[in-house]
C-alpha cells in the first residue's frame, strides 16, 4: 500500500557530518595555544581539573570555567592545542644509520601536523623548515632532510621553532579525538576565525566566535568578519557581537 504522505511530499535530507557520539553531541572543545597540554585533546570534568594544568590567567581556563559556571553546567567539556612553540635550544644534532637527522629537543611539546624552522647550525643541512617529521619520544623528533649531512653530528648552536594554522589545528584535534561537536577558540582575529571557519564548514560540526570590532554593528560593511562570514554562506559558524563599551546582543548565523 502507497503511503499518502509520499504522494504529496517527498522530502531527501542530505545534511550530514562524520560519525559523533551521541553523548558527545553536547560536549564543546576550547582551541587555544598556551601549550599547556602534553596532547592534542583532552577532557574535563569540572574546572579544578582544568586548573591542573591551566592557570587562571590563561585563556583556556577563562573559557572552561565560563562554561563549568552555567547554572546547567556541562558534563564535560574538551581544551584542544594548537602548536605555538618560540625559539627553542636543539641540544644535538646527528645523522643516522638512514641518513635522517635526528635532533634532541628536551620537552619539546610538539604535535604532528604543526611546521617547524631549525637554523643555527653550521653545516647547512641541519637547517630548514618541515612539516613532516617524526616524533620519537617528548625530546627527540627526526626529520629527512632535502640534502644528507656530510659531517656529524652539526656543529654550532642549534634552535627550533613551530607554528600551526588554525584550520590545521582543527583538523588535527578531530583526528585525535572527535567526540566534541561544537568549537570555540582563544583568538578573534578575524584571518583565524575564518581558517577554523572554513575547516568547520567541511567537518560538519559547529563554531562559535566572538568579535568586539565595531564595524560589525554596519551590516553593510564588507570588511567585518560578521558580513564576510554571511557572504561566505557558512551555516555552521555563529559570530556573537561583544563590544567593549556596549553591547548589543547581535548574532548572526551564515
Amino acid at each position: 500500500m502507497t503511503n499518502k504522505l509520499d504522494q504529496v511530499i517527498n522530502v531527501d535530507i542530505s545534511l550530514s557530518r562524520k560519525t559523533i557520539s551521541q553523548q558527545g553531541f553536547g560536549t564543546p572543545m576550547f582551541l587555544g595555544q598556551s601549550m599547556k597540554l602534553d596532547r592534542r585533546v583532552k577532557t574535563y570534568s569540572n574546572i579544578t581539573e582544568v586548573g591542573e594544568d591551566f592557570l587562571e590567567s590563561d585563556p583556556e581556563y577563562k573559557m572552561a570555567n565560563a562554561a563549568f559556571s552555567q547554572e546547567k553546567t556541562l558534563p564535560t567539556i574538551a581544551i584542544g592545542k594548537k602548536v605555538l612553540i618560540g625559539t627553542t635550544t636543539i641540544t644535538s644534532a646527528i645523522k643516522d644509520s638512514n641518513d635522517d637527522i635526528v635532533y634532541t629537543i628536551p620537552n619539546h611539546n610538539l604535535e604532528a601536523g604543526c611546521t617547524i624552522n631549525i637554523v643555527g647550525w653550521t653545516e647547512t643541512e641541519y637547517n630548514g623548515s618541515y612539516n613532516e617529521f617524526k616524533i620519537i619520544d617528548t625530546n627527540t623528533i627526526r626529520v629527512t632532510p632535502a640534502t644528507v649531512p656530510t659531517v656529524t653530528p652539526a656543529t654550532g648552536s642549534g634552535s627550533i621553532t613551530a607554528n600551526e594554522t588554525w584550520s590545521n589545528a582543527v583538523q588535527k584535534c578531530y583526528e585525535y579525538d572527535n567526540s566534541w561537536y561544537a568549537v570555540a577558540v582563544t583568538s578573534n582575529v578575524d584571518l583565524d576565525i575564518l581558517s577554523v571557519a572554513s575547516k568547520i564548514e567541511s567537518l560538519g560540526l559547529l563554531f562559535v566566535f566572538r568579535t568586539s570590532d565595531e564595524d560589525n554593528l554596519d551590516s553593510a560593511n564588507v570588511n567585518s568578519i560578521l558580513y564576510r562570514v554571511k557572504a561566505l554562506g557558512y551555516f555552521r559558524t555563529v559570530g556573537i557581537y561583544n563590544g567593549k563599551s556596549i553591547f548589543r546582543g547581535k548574532v548572526y548565523n551564515g
